[in-house]
């Protein structure tokens, strides 16, 4: 059990990852090509070897497909992904002290901000209630927008849609607090059961600065 990510990069040759525990040397197609404690005439290197897992960088951020069909480019596949990773992506990242599977509950409850998020700064002029309008989409998910009830919000810093994807993130439209920007993505990653990370990936090359203050 111990955790590849801990080996040594390029120990016999260029492009190859080496477990630290007994020496398995794995090339990038996942097969294993030395096993160092057995020295060079090994005859179990043919009998090892992992899955590989296509990688594709795009907008600064290392995408990994972990699916079982042929993969598609994550800008044909990850929604709005061409739109936001193409224009010099704002990532932020953020630890979250509670289990991921609380911010998934969190995630489809589409109604929430109105009342949780008023004491972030983000959402701080969202007004209390209003109609909530679902979409299914097609393929992914819904969309949630807040409709025209007769109540506006009380300032510019507040949120008219979501839209929720499978597996399970978010894409804030272009309104309210990414007024100026093309959106964003929050992503939740899980860590033990006890906590995880948060990442934002946004767009908002005009209003950079503005934005990395409310993140913060």
């Amino acid at each position: 059990r111990v955790l590849l990510s801990t080996g040594q990069l390029n120990v016999t040759e260029p492009g190859t990852i080496t477990c630290r525990y007994h020496g398995v040397t794995l090339n990038k197609e996942g097969k294993c090509t030395d096993i160092i404690v057995e020295g060079p005439d090994s005859k179990n290197c043919s009998k090892m070897q992992v899955r590989k897992f296509p990688l594709e960088e795009v907008g600064g951020i290392v995408w990994i497909y972990m699916g079982t069909k042929k993969p598609q480019s994550v800008l044909d596949s990850v929604p709005y992904a061409r739109e936001i990773l193409v224009r010099n992506p704002y990532v932020h990242r953020v630890r979250i002290p509670t289990s991921h599977l609380n911010v998934l509950d969190n995630h489809i409850d589409l109604a929430h901000p109105n009342i949780l998020h008023r004491t972030c700064i983000p959402f701080s002029s969202q007004k209390l209630y209003g109609n909530i309008k679902i979409t299914p989409r097609e393929e992914w998910g819904v969309r949630a927008d807040v409709t025209d009830d007769g109540v506006p919000h009380a300032g510019k810093f507040h949120i008219n849609a979501i839209e929720w994807f499978l597996p399970n993130f978010l894409y804030f439209p272009k309104n309210g607090a990414f007024e100026g920007s093309l959106g964003g993505w929050h992503l939740p990653v899980p860590g033990s059961i006890r906590d995880g990370t948060a990442w934002f990936i946004l767009t908002a090359p005009e209003k950079r600065n503005r934005l990395h203050a409310i993140m913060d």
